[in-house]
């Protein structure tokens, strides 16, 4: 007779605790307050903007760092490829770096250049495999390829990070694109090469 009573009794202690509980936790959730939603600090906006309508990109840099898109520069450029179409530097000192060699307080200096070169590879993968590289080292360069998002596009980058530079380069509608970094110390540098990276975007 007892136990008769106790099952449905048990039951109906079981039910009564589970509504508690859980009017519990409603009410502990209903007073939490919202947290409002953080703006992040877009860095970048005083930056000065760069834009060239010929080879179709933007980019923006510092607003106290200078762009120079001298002669020297892109014949430091055809130097390095005869198919050389375009040349800029974007550094914290007004001076041309071109042919200075190590100038004085060159640990104080941040260059950023930008080469675009002719190309009639489809990408970063068979421009390597066009190039007189060695084999060696053309396999070396493959295997240093990640995918980025350069642009607002999805890029195949080949990509070298050093302790005084950082090398990439990237095919887009017929151009190589080759966008290097220089600093005396590139680890400390990260938050202004991220910035300037994300800056940069095809116009097409």
């Amino acid at each position: 007779m007892n136990k008769a009573i106790s099952t449905p009794l048990a039951i109906i202690i079981i039910i009564v605790l589970a509504v508690l509980v859980g009017g519990l936790v409603v009410y502990q959730y209903l007073q939490t307050p919202e947290e409002e939603p953080q703006t992040l600090e877009d860095e970048t906006s005083d930056w000065k903007v760069y834009r060239n309508e010929e080879h179709g990109y933007e980019i923006k840099y510092p607003h106290d760092w200078y762009l120079l898109e001298e002669p020297e520069t892109f014949d430091y450029c055809r130097t390095i490829d005869k198919n050389c179409l375009q040349a800029i530097a974007i550094q914290n000192v007004e001076e041309s770096l071109i042919g200075m060699g190590d100038p004085e307080d060159s640990r104080d200096i941040k260059w950023f250049t930008i080469f675009i070169f002719e190309t009639n590879a489809s990408s970063i993968e068979e421009w390597i495999d066009q190039s007189d590289y060695s084999d060696i080292y053309k396999q070396e360069m493959l295997n240093s390829i990640v995918s980025m998002e350069i642009g607002k596009a999805g890029k195949r980058v080949w990509r070298d990070d050093l302790s005084d530079m950082i090398d990439m380069k990237f095919v887009h509608k017929g151009k190589r694109f080759h966008i290097r970094y220089v600093s005396y110390d590139v680890s400390k540098d990260q938050d202004i090469v991220r910035n300037m990276l994300s800056t940069f975007r095809f116009l097409d």
